[in-house]
């Protein structure tokens, strides 16, 4: 992901795709969003899906994630963490 974003700042024009910054965004991630994933993950709430497939398959996958924890429970909470293992941090793929 490092690599894709310092590839996009090169025609982007974007101040922010550099490498200070994309660390930054890598660790402000880690630090707010990740306690998020662990508490759904803890309360037996979290699906995930891959997303190393198809449009089509990303999509059937995450609607067949809502449409069990609905029918097993209306007012269940989903939360989905989307990751490409193979374009992702050894943290990331640690938590896929």
């Amino acid at each position: 992901m490092k690599k894709r974003l310092l590839k996009r700042g090169e025609t982007s024009g974007r101040d922010d795709d550099n490498i200070e910054s994309i660390r930054k965004r890598f660790a402000t991630f880690k630090e707010t969003s990740m306690p998020v994933v662990d508490w759904f993950e803890q309360r037996g709430q979290l699906r995930k899906v891959s997303s190393v497939q198809t449009v089509e398959e990303v999509w059937s996958a995450t609607k067949a994630a809502f449409d069990q924890a609905l029918a097993a429970k209306p007012d269940f909470k989903v939360a989905l963490l989307f990751s490409m293992p193979f374009r992702c941090s050894p943290f990331v793929r640690a938590i896929s």
